[in-house]
């Protein structure tokens, strides 16, 4: 089939862009590399944080690195947990950051440093599944550039 050939208008008139097969063959080669970036690029780091501004602190600083796209703080939640022997409850605030997968060390060590607790929660999810075009925006805002 001859990839210039025009298959129909966006907007369905003449008048309109044409789209042509290269453009459609285009738009499902971005679908296939970005639903590989689905599997294997992306994740949420989740962190919980003593008080609110140490919280948004943490958030906006790692935004400001390029370490995370984007960081929701949430809270106060209530915590039960054992720590030293003891039970306990604490309000915290949950900061979650989303990220490439492959700079989750880099944010692992700037949360470890930037941190007050002497073992913080820090866990990672792959993201499985999700919009394209937020997953790319993810990527792209996390390049080291």
């Amino acid at each position: 089939m001859d990839d210039s050939k025009v298959i129909g208008f966006l907007g369905g008139g003449y008048g309109e862009p044409a789209v042509r097969v290269s453009d459609l063959e285009e738009a499902a080669a971005r679908r296939r590399r970005v639903g590989r970036m689905q599997d294997q690029e992306t994740c949420q780091v989740q962190v919980t944080v003593g008080d609110h501004e140490a919280a948004l602190t943490l958030a906006r600083s790692a935004v400001e690195a390029r370490l995370a796209a984007c960081a929701q703080v949430s809270g106060p939640i209530r915590s039960v947990y054992r720590w030293q022997g003891e039970l306990e409850e604490a309000d915290e605030w949950a900061v979650v950051f989303k990220t490439r997968l492959s700079r989750y060390h880099e944010i692992e060590a700037f949360i470890n440093e930037h941190h007050s607790y002497e073992v913080p929660e820090i866990v990672c999810t792959p993201i499985g599944m999700g919009n394209p075009a937020y997953l790319a925006w993810i990527i792209d805002s996390t390049s080291a550039d």
